[in-house]
């Protein structure tokens, strides 16, 4: 999808003729030539000059691959930026691409830096009347403004915890608000503070909270009653009715995802958080096989594992991947495995539920079955992370985030692609994270898990 902004009726006969003659537009002194009306850049035929040709796709500019649809392979990161905020037609899905996999190329605090020059840039025209000129300049400045202002929207919304954990940065943003937005957009101004102040107030709540908030869309939706045993004073696993158990899991470990910040994904040497879930995966994990092996009895241990393969299945069945992997893997243990005497007592039916929810999370085919399921599942749920991360880390060492330039001139160009294929799966995670489970907490039962 894409937005466009409505210049005066006045204006666009004029630019399109310009588009006709392959003048195209100077804008921050880079050649683009811009099709308003397929959202794309126009590649320039042979004939043109190598000069021209290299302010349009390098230098300080954007390289475009020649495919069905021009799709920008690359670019400086002040070129991609300034296609984000394009004051024309703004692509939105190159927004979403750059916005969810920038940390892999760029800081925060750079980012930020680059915004507001973006804001404050003056746009310079070659070779146009002063009257076009002077009727376009006020138009074209304003509407990049209010790109700017719609990309802090998303970035804010997206990336919450580099306001959260960096105070500058917030504070630096709050004073670019209160001052120079403010004094051209008072409205745009006022939204983007009460954003930034509802987004940092959610995210500490729910860090000082395991209370999941309901989201907007869920408010018609009653959670079920929880199911809860006799005696609440002692728990034990065989009391406790499996799909509570799988609840309450649930619950535990989405107050876990939804709190990991996406760069970590693609940081895997500073992720604190992520390394708080995979903790909690091991050690449920280690639950399943302490639990079984501190049973003496065969015919004993024998429950325990029924229990466990019920567990597992209500765990998938509301989506929770995550614990049934975990599960899974504590089931599948080598000191577990080699128990036969307990395993023949577990009726063919439980063995039968069991290997059908191995297959699903089998690695087979590179995970098939699993992501098969995983693209059919609707919110709210909890994916295995361990898939996640094999894909990332496959596509940060494949790829490289740089590419050469392609007139030996020295510049870098951003990995567009890489981002891309990055942007992919930050967004599904991100999906994942914002739509809570419906459940009643239960401290007691999560206490004992």
């Amino acid at each position: 999808a894409s937005m466009k902004f409505s210049f005066d009726r006045r204006i666009w006969p004029l630019i399109n003729q310009l588009n006709s003659e392959k003048d195209g537009l100077l804008l921050d002194k880079g050649k683009i030539d811009w099709n308003p009306q397929s959202n794309t850049l126009k590649s320039f035929s042979a004939n043109h000059s190598p000069t021209v040709a290299d302010n349009v796709f390098g230098g300080n500019n954007l390289l475009v691959q020649q495919i069905a649809v021009h799709e920008i392979k690359g670019g400086t990161v002040v070129k991609l930026l300034e296609r984000a905020t394009w004051f024309d037609e703004c692509d939105s899905k190159f927004v979403s691409d750059f916005l969810y996999s920038f940390p892999i190329f760029i800081s925060s605090d750079k980012l930020f830096s680059l915004l507001t020059e973006r804001y404050a840039a003056e746009i310079q025209w070659n070779n146009l009347p002063s009257e076009i000129a002077n009727l376009v300049t006020e138009q074209v400045i304003n509407r990049i403004k209010n790109r700017v202002f719609q990309f802090f929207k998303v970035w804010i919304e997206v990336h919450t915890m580099n306001f959260c954990e960096s105070v500058d940065l917030r504070e630096k943003l709050s004073d670019f608000i209160e001052t120079e937005m403010y004094a051209d957009m008072p409205r745009n101004a006022l939204t983007l503070s009460k954003i930034l102040s509802q987004n940092i107030s959610n995210n500490n709540n729910s860090n000082n909270s395991n209370n999941i908030k309901y989201s907007d869309t869920m408010y018609l939706i009653e959670a079920p009653q929880p199911i809860l045993p006799k005696k609440m004073a002692q728990i034990t696993l065989l009391e406790l009715d499996s799909l509570e158990i799988a609840r309450q899991l649930t619950l535990i470990d989405f107050s876990l995802f939804s709190k990991i910040p996406l760069t970590e994904f693609v940081n895997f040497k500073h992720s604190p958080h992520l390394n708080e879930i995979i903790h909690r995966f091991n050690v449920t994990t280690h639950w399943v096989v302490t639990e079984i092996m501190c049973n003496k009895l065969a015919k004993d241990r024998a429950l325990v594992i029924k229990q466990f393969i019920k567990i597992a299945n209500k765990c998938l069945l509301i989506n929770n991947l995550n614990s049934c992997k975990s599960i899974l893997g504590g089931l599948q243990c080598v000191a577990i495995h080699r128990l036969r005497k307990s395993w023949l007592l577990v009726s063919k039916k439980y063995q039968l539920l069991l290997e059908h929810l191995e297959r699903i999370m089998s690695s087979d085919e590179n995970y098939k079955s699993l992501r098969e399921r995983l693209a059919l599942i609707k919110p709210p749920a909890i994916p295995w992370l361990g898939l996640y991360q094999r894909d990332l880390t496959f596509i940060m060492d494949a790829q490289p985030t740089e590419l050469p330039s392609q007139t030996n001139n020295g510049v870098v160009y951003v990995n567009f692609q890489k981002c891309r294929l990055v942007a992919v799966i930050l967004k599904e995670i991100h999906l994942f994270q914002k739509n809570p489970y419906c459940l009643h907490t239960i401290v007691a039962i999560q206490k004992y898990l």
